[in-house]
This record gives structure tokens, sequence and C-alpha cells, in this order.
């Protein structure tokens, strides 16, 4: 680790600095209204029954003096772990002498370090991979799990435009059986410029109680999420994206988890430790955090999407 060097604190304690600007922060409405559900533990374990076989033979006629069906379907588990993603930020204890405004400073520099953390999440939450030591499952991977993907351009070993019809085969691939559960596309601002170039032009606008108005196409709003990848690559085809049919909420799509224990408090911020011999003083910035798929048909992913396409 390297301590924040004195330049940067100079520039930070000048009078003249009014806030720390973000240039071309990625606009991620979508990490806006994820629902976050707290769990107890460390991991969420959930109870599956296979439906996408017939419940019809576990049932049957009954007549009279006939026998009953007594078999049950067959039981499984699916576990979403969380996994701590943290940062330390580190600065010389001369700092809180040499600077009148060393509080600033330093909230500044831990709000930073926050966001870095946020940010992360952001990423891991589609490329995240449990196999990776500490990771959580991400999107892209629990579609891979469930089946619940398709390439671009009528499944094209090497991806490409989306035709028309496949937004719609993507949103019929999500199966809720929640009325009213909230359902949205969430693609790269390029992929939704893609779509309007070539075969989905003709846009409505919905009022969403927090984003406020959404473009919709094959009825379902649009959620803008610049955090997704438009490098991937499928077959021979490169410089990709995918673009998602999310349902979200407890119970019936995708929320993101955390323990109970911190609720109101989920990204922490521990120190300062000081270290006498080195003149530095260390804060740990963490969060617990994971995402839980709550239904196998709450989520599909559409891959190869030749987003460059808009002619």
């Amino acid at each position: 680790m390297a301590a924040i060097s004195q330049s940067v604190l100079k520039d930070l304690a000048q009078t003249a600095v009014a806030e720390l600007v973000l240039d071309k922060a990625p606009t991620n409405d979508f990490q806006r209204i994820l629902p976050f559900v707290p769990i107890d533990g460390y991991e969420l374990k959930l109870a599956t029954v296979d439906a996408s076989t017939t419940l019809a033979g576990h049932a049957g006629v009954e007549t009279e003096g006939g026998s009953l069906t007594a078999s049950v379907p067959s039981l499984g588990s699916r576990t979403h772990v969380l996994s701590r993603l943290s940062a330390i930020l580190e600065v010389f204890t001369i700092t809180q002498d040499k600077y009148n405004n060393v509080t600033d400073i330093l909230q500044t520099l831990i709000d930073l370090k926050v966001r870095a953390v946020r940010d992360l999440f952001c990423a891991k939450f589609y490329s995240a991979d449990s196999t990776v030591s500490g990771e959580f499952d991400g999107i892209n991977k629990l579609a891979t799990t469930f089946t619940q993907f398709f390439a671009a351009n009528n499944n094209s070993a090497d991806g490409g435009t989306v035709k028309k019809g496949e937004l719609e085969k993507l949103r019929a691939v999500v199966q809720v059986s929640k009325p009213g559960a909230e359902i949205v596309f969430v693609m790269h601002a390029r992929a939704y410029q893609h779509l309007l170039a070539v075969n989905y032009s003709d846009v409505e606008f919905v009022n969403h109680p927090v984003l406020g108005l959404l473009p919709t196409l094959a009825g379902v709003p649009i959620v803008i999420d610049n955090y997704i990848p438009t490098n991937e690559s499928l077959g021979s085809g490169t410089n990709l994206t995918s673009i998602y049919c999310l349902a979200l909420g407890r119970g019936v799509g995708v929320t993101g988890i955390v323990p109970a224990g911190a609720v109101g408090g989920e990204i922490r911020v521990r120190g300062p430790v000081t270290n006498e011999t080195t003149g530095k003083m260390s804060y740990h910035v963490s969060w617990d955090v994971g995402i839980a798929a709550w239904n196998k048909g709450a989520l599909a992913r559409m891959t190869g999407v030749a987003w460059q396409n808009v002619t």
C-alpha cells in the first residue's frame, strides 16, 4: 500500500476546491432501482422445486375406491453467497496537523473509496464468478447455469445484429408468477442506440416512480447501465455486448443481498488505525454484498450484441 501523496492532499486542501467532480462517471440507472434484501448469516439458502417439468403427475383424479397419488416433487436447494468488497485508504498522520480542513479532506478521500467499492459491485453484478476465490455468482454465471440465455442474430455462434422479434423473445424467456412484478430491460447506452438504428425504432415512454421517464421497447422499460461491458466476445465475434431482461424483487426476481445486521450502514468504514513506526494511518472500507435470483426464470441474457451495427 502507498499513502496518499502530499500533492493530492495539497490540492484537496485548497479553499478554492468547492467539491470533487467525478468526470465521465458511467451512467447506472439500474443500481438506483435494484432492491437489496437483508439476510441472516453470510449466505442465502433457497429450497427449490423444479417446476419446468409437469407437476400434474403428482396429483390425480380421485375415484370411488381408487388410490390417491402420494408422490411429491423432488426438492433441491440453491445457495447465494456474500462477498466482501474492500479497499484501504492510507494517509500520513502528519496530515492531521498540516492542514486545517483535514476532516473535509479525509471525508472526501473516504467517499472516493466508498464509490470505488460501489463501482466494483456494479461491475461484479454481471461478471462475478464463485469459482474465483471470494466472489459471488454474477448475472452472466446465473444465466448460463439456469440456461436463460441466447445469442443475437438468430442465436448465431458469433453474435451480430439484434433481429426483429429477438427483444420480444428475451422478454418471453423471463417467467414470473407474481402479477405486477417489475420487469426491465437493462443494457448499455450503445446497445440501446443499436436497437434504435436497426430493427427497433417504435419507442414509447413510461413514467417510472424513481427514474422518471423511461423509453420502452416491446412493452418493457429500458434501464441504462454503462457498467455492462462492450468488449465481450462470442465465437469469432468481438466488441460485443449483452442485453438483459430482469424481474426485480424478493421471492420473484433478482435482488442484492446484504447481512441483516448491516442494514442502514452497508458500506462500513473502520479506522483510523495508526502505525507509529511508519507514520501512517489506515481506513478500511468494506461492503459485504451479493446477488440472489429468487427464481431461475427471473433473468435472461442476450449475448453477442454487435452494438456497432448502427446503420
